[in-house]
């Protein structure tokens, strides 16, 4: 399809980008590598509008190169699990009470991060700033039909400068598929309307995280931040 392949080569492209930026930037770019834990759910035929609803644990890993104060590129992978017990609603009637699912996941994503403050990673200066990230990303979702998701990933969040290596914060992330099949279930409301708009299956994360600056000794230039 024209869409999974335009989303096939944003991806590519921003993994090129933040490899570029990690290999050849060193001297301007302070790079952050970090751990994130915390929950995540799916928004669906079967959850249209709960938050939090049975969440799952999730966990990932990411590499965040810091191009000025405020932007950063972020490559992120996420494993997790997505689930329901089919009684979002309250309904008691079939479809509703018999259909549930349990999957886990793997998220890959590449999204550029724009900082609300003019975020420094060096101590003594502005050394917090919420943020909003959107970019690229492809997931696995094993035990959905297809299992492979290309997804738009966006969220805002909040980071801190901890210290002067170690940076920390918490994120609340979307991502919105191109499948309506996830929860198994499809248009349960509505079984005419098929809209692409609306129909589509989505799912969130929410994680706090902590990083380590890397090449952090050749980047304090006082010019430069």
């Amino acid at each position: 399809m024209i869409i999974h392949r335009y989303f096939r080569y944003l991806l590519i492209g921003g993994l090129f980008v933040s490899t570029i930026q990690a290999g050849v930037a060193q001297k301007k770019v302070i790079n952050d590598l970090g751990l994130a834990a915390g929950g995540a759910w799916y928004f669906g035929d079967l959850n249209p509008a709960v938050m939090f609803y049975s969440p799952s644990p999730a966990v990932g890993i990411f590499y965040r190169p810091n191009i000025n104060k405020r932007y950063a590129v972020r490559t992120s992978f996420w494993f997790g699990g997505l689930r329901s017990n089919g009684n979002a609603f309250g309904d008691p009637l079939p479809p509703f009470n018999t259909a549930s699912f349990q999957h886990s996941f793997i998220d890959l994503s590449v999204q550029f991060e724009f900082n609300f403050l003019p975020y420094s990673p060096h101590p003594r200066k502005v050394m917090y700033s919420p943020y909003v990230s959107a970019g690229a990303g492809y997931a696995m979702i094993f035990g959905a039909t297809p299992a492979g998701q290309f997804v738009l990933p966006f969220g805002l969040g909040f980071k801190l400068n901890i210290s002067e290596r170690i940076d920390g914060g918490v994120e609340w992330g979307f991502r919105k598929t191109f499948n309506d099949m996830i929860d198994g279930s499809q248009n349960l409301i509505a079984p005419n309307d098929n809209s692409l708009l609306h129909n589509n299956d989505w799912y969130s994360i929410v994680g706090i995280f902590v990083s380590y600056k890397i090449f952090y000794n050749r980047e304090k230039c006082a010019a430069y931040w």
